[in-house]
């Protein structure tokens, strides 16, 4: 399913920890930490809320645009800190090609012959790690039967 720029504003990242997100102060060091999750979009897989032994995790959304389209097909993918909390994490992006992945936060990938992809993102910080993924239709180049 294709998602629309107003998708791309609502993904991020948040690295949560006590009294982060508006959530109440605890009264002792709690052992785990726990975020629900949103609800996943439409024909993705649902994933288990993240649970951390350490007092912080992050939780890693993507967004990709667009998602389906004719090779070559330009993706712009990206994700976000709405909170403001992450101090200096990591990003690694598989493109699912057999291409060179990325470190950088918002890539630019060219996808050049048709097929179906999964494009995953790995973010890591303060040895917190979470991961996402998207599928990216790339159709035969207009005017070329597939």
């Amino acid at each position: 399913m294709k998602r629309t720029l107003a998708s791309f504003a609502a993904v991020g990242l948040c690295l949560a920890a006590p009294g982060c997100c508006d959530g109440p102060e605890p009264a002792a060091p709690a052992p785990t930490a726990t975020v629900a999750q949103p609800a996943p979009a439409a024909g993705k897989k649902p994933r288990s809320a993240a649970t951390e032994p350490s007092e912080h995790f992050i939780i890693a959304f993507i967004a990709a645009e667009p998602e389906v389209g004719p090779a070559p097909l330009r993706v712009q993918f990206g994700t976000d800190d709405p909170y403001q909390r992450l101090q200096s994490p990591q990003y690694r992006w598989e493109f699912g090609d057999g291409s060179p992945g990325s470190d950088l936060k918002n890539p630019v990938h060219v996808y050049e012959r048709p097929g179906n992809y999964e494009a995953t993102l790995v973010v890591t910080e303060g040895g917190a790690t979470d991961e996402d993924s998207v599928e990216i239709q790339v159709e035969a180049p207009t005017g070329e039967a597939e």
